[in-house]
């Protein structure tokens, strides 16, 4: 079967012209890129964070070059951002003496963010697989925090305290803004 017959699979030349317009744009080659981009995928979600957050500026700079398809723009902004943290984060193994104060207080945050990795509790990590069991307990059965607590310890075995239990409902109301509109309609 021909790239003809399926016109929705990109031709050589479009992918050629792509990686040129991503080249121009981003100024990185294809190598430098992907290196980049592998490297974000392997830091912490603040750093990831902060990568995005980066992506914006960059877009706003590239944006004022005329692409008819701004998502190459958005692509070749996101690069950018990867490489400058990828970039930062070089520059930390490095000592510069001659460094100004600008460029060690981004390496500085770039350090605090790679290290502050959030590992859940593997009770915490149970409970959000049950999440939709015990918000259902709590806010349609009714049921109290004590009274989740044995239920999940007879039917699911799984030992939690009613504390913990309300706690994590309380963050889950928190960060679930649906859940709470469903609470109040019942």
């Amino acid at each position: 079967m021909s790239q003809a017959d399926h016109p929705t699979l990109p031709t050589k030349e479009i992918i050629v012209k792509l990686t040129d317009k991503l080249n121009r744009y981003s100024g990185l080659s294809y190598k430098t890129r992907t290196k980049s981009l592998r490297w974000l995928a392997r830091q912490p979600e603040p750093l990831i964070l902060e990568a995005f957050i980066k992506q914006k500026e960059h877009y706003f700079t590239i944006s004022q070059r005329s692409e008819a398809n701004k998502s190459i723009l958005y692509l070749a902004s996101l690069y950018r951002a990867a490489y400058d943290l990828y970039a930062a984060s070089k520059r930390i193994a490095k000592k510069n003496r001659h460094e100004n104060i600008d460029d060690v207080e981004e390496v500085t945050s770039i350090q605090v963010l790679q290290h502050t990795k959030h590992i859940p509790s593997p009770k915490m990590e149970r409970m959000l697989n049950l999440k939709n069991k015990i918000l259902k307990l709590r806010y349609q059965e009714k049921m109290s925090y004590r009274n989740i607590s044995d239920f999940l310890r007879k039917f699911h075995r799984f030992e939690v305290s009613h504390t913990a239990i309300h706690q994590f409902v309380k963050q889950m109301d928190r960060t679930d803004p649906i859940q709470n509109n469903k609470k109040d309609t019942k």
